[in-house]
């Protein structure tokens, strides 16, 4: 075949207007048409190059990722320069060359030396190699990343930050020329943009990733937060109903007494607790476990591809042997030790909701029965947990109905037997089963948010219906008892100052009552903020059951409160029971040693009131005075006839 060779210095459309002109010079004809064939394929050439190039700088900019970029750059240079594999290779501190982007796997375990070759390429000059068997560096490397490649070409990319090489090899010797590797620099400047933008979308996927992570893991702690561990779970769930070979459990680990840490220690000391304790259960739990901190000092674990309860129990008690060891704190040595309530679930049709609240009654099990120790749910737990969602669920609506109502107990100065207040107690007026006690829903209440709605439904309706006796003497008082969560609310002081002022009453009438628990135990700032509020407002605040718990005198100096009150248990005993006539009498004088008013609740006989008054005691309470009456049915009480009246109609 004839090669086609141009005329000097003619371009395409003279070439044209020349064939036009030599229709007869049929000689000078065949060489114009040639010249016109010739730029016609130089022109197609230069388009689909410049096609090329327009197609790179799309994907460049259009590319959602690194391995998008660089796949359909190499790609686009495929369309004008032949190779059996191309590659960007990029240099580390020590100028050894790795994959950074390639068409397919083959190059991936590629790593070249700076030899003389690729020092060369790296120093930024272009090589192309004709023959790759003559290259000392090539042939040592091993046969499985050489495979059969024979020719090459090597231009360097330079950025701002990186030294890189692009690579084409192809396998058959001599397979370039010089026009390709002149070509090949036509796109050096885009695969050089290339790597300049992978290592800007690498910072930017980077701080995707690292808010990704801290939008489910917890930042003390590093573990999953609650809103991965409940995705986990779901996809668990979902893998249990496709395979009935795989189960699942679940652990819910609560620290005891932590807050008693905080309190003691301080809040530092109580996060690197917590810390400690997460790498603990870490350590404890399978590869593919999930160890979660739910909030506080709540743990869950999430076993995945268990098959029956013993693994869960097993696991369990590794956690609780673990976390149960000692931890020093700036010289000071922590025992810690927590609860753990579990569930073993094979059954797909159980929901990540029942799941987690199955765990959930197993750990109050567990904290019943005094706390360090495991409970698994178990069949008379399940009786339990249905019987308390039933009743959860009741008494929701009894307090959107009015099924509730307040009884009240009268509470006298011991001096002379005067009703200076008056204790509300919530009783239930079921449509079915009558009237419900107290110790039937309100421990199941305190277990759920519903105590909030329990407790301002309470302190709306006595303040309401006492508001006309209070109103009628400025000693007289109404004592309603108040739960942890409700003094955590960041609400309650200001819903107690909005009970008073809608009942036009002043805050001194008004005395909450706080168990033992929550002083001692449950005690946190938020806590003591919102009681010192309250107490600066004028409401008086009383310590309840005093006795039953673990109290201490730094403790009750903390409490701002201006009464406390003994617990019945210890009254019950102490007329036939010498220890506990003393304990009283001890209560008293450390009570009245803080300024505390003591007021003794339970009091059945005149032995015990006696014996009370012989200590001192300034207030009593019980069956002796009256048995708790709904406000229009507290009427004088026998054998007590200074006793009148105490709430009448307004």
């Amino acid at each position: 075949m004839t090669s086609i060779e141009p005329l000097p210095d003619l371009e395409l459309d003279e070439a044209i207007a020349a064939g036009t002109d030599l229709l007869d010079d049929h000689e000078r004809l065949r060489e114009v048409l040639l010249t016109v064939e010739c730029l016609r394929q130089t022109e197609t050439t230069a388009r689909k190059e410049a096609q090329a190039l327009l197609s790179g700088l799309e994907v460049l900019t259009k590319a959602n990722s690194i391995q998008s970029m660089f796949k359909g750059i190499l790609e686009v240079i495929g369309e004008v320069i032949p190779f059996s594999q191309a590659a960007v290779l990029v240099a580390d501190s020590d100028d050894r060359l790795t994959v950074r982007a390639t068409t397919t796997e083959r190059l991936v375990n590629l790593q070249l030396r700076p030899e003389n070759l690729i020092r060369r390429v790296l120093g930024g000059k272009p090589v192309m190699v004709m023959d790759l068997l003559q290259i000392p560096e090539w042939e040592q490397l091993p046969s499985a990343t050489r495979h059969n490649y024979r020719s090459a070409l090597l231009l360097p990319l330079q950025t701002p930050s990186t030294k890189a090489i692009f690579v084409c090899l192809h396998d058959e010797p001599g397979s370039y020329s010089r026009r390709h590797l002149d070509l090949l620099q036509y796109f050096t400047p885009l695969a050089a943009q290339a790597i300049a933008r992978s290592e800007e979308m690498a910072e930017i996927e980077g701080l995707i990733s690292r808010l990704e992570h801290m939008a489910h893991h917890d930042a003390l702690t590093d573990l999953a937060n609650r809103t991965l561990f409940h995705e986990l779970l779901g996809a668990a769930i979902e893998r249990v109903r496709h395979s009935r070979r795989e189960a699942i459990g679940i652990l819910n680990v609560d620290l005891d007494d932590f807050k008693m840490i905080n309190d003691t220690l301080g809040h530092d000391a109580g996060d690197a607790l917590l810390v400690e304790v997460a790498a603990r259960m870490r350590r404890s739990v399978r590869t593919g476990d999930t160890v979660a901190r739910l909030g506080g000092d709540e743990f869950a674990v999430l076993l995945s591809g268990v098959h029956h309860q013993g693994e869960v129990d097993e696991i369990a008690t590794k956690i609780i042997d673990a976390i149960s060891k000692p931890f020093v704190y700036n010289g000071h040595t922590i025992r810690p030790a927590a609860s753990l309530g579990s569930t073993f679930c094979e059954d797909p049709g159980r929901s990540s909701e029942v799941l987690l609240k199955h765990a959930d009654v197993a750990l109050y099990d567990a904290k019943s029965c005094g706390g360090g120790c495991h409970r698994s749910f178990t069949h008379g737990l399940r009786s339990e947990f249905v019987h308390d969602e039933i009743v959860e669920a009741e008494l929701y609506r009894a307090i959107q109905n009015d099924e509730l109502v307040v009884h009240y107990q009268p509470i006298l100065r011991a001096e002379d037997q005067e009703v200076v207040a008056v204790e509300a107690l919530v009783r239930w007026e079921h449509p079915v089963r009558g009237l419900i006690p107290p110790n039937d829903f309100i421990p199941i209440a305190e277990r759920s948010s519903l105590i909030l709605d329990l407790g301002r439904w309470v302190l709306r309706r006595a303040l309401t219906e006492c508001a006309p006796w209070l109103r009628s003497s400025p000693e007289r008082r109404v004592a309603v008892n108040i739960a942890s969560r409700q003094i955590l609310s960041p609400s309650f002081a200001g819903e107690v100052r909005a009970a008073l002022q809608d009942n036009d009453l002043d805050a001194s009438c008004l005395e909450l009552e706080l168990s033992e628990e929550i002083v001692v135990k449950r005690t946190v700032e938020v806590m003591l903020r919102n009681l010192q509020r309250l107490h600066r407002d004028g409401v008086d605040l009383s310590f309840d059951d005093f006795g039953t718990g673990y109290s201490s005198i730094q403790q009750l100096r903390r409490f701002p409160g201006q009464r406390l009150k003994i617990d019945r248990s210890f009254v019950m005993r102490m007329v036939s029971d010498q220890a506990d006539a003393a304990i009283v009498k001890s209560m008293v004088e450390l009570a009245h040693g803080l300024n505390l008013t003591v007021i003794a609740e339970g009091v059945e006989t005149r032995a015990q009131e006696h014996m009370l008054n012989g200590f001192g005691c300034d207030e009593l309470q019980g069956f002796l005075y009256s048995r708790p009456q709904p406000a229009d049915q507290m009427l004088a009480v026998p054998d007590t006839p200074s006793v009148t009246p105490i709430l009448r109609a307004a």
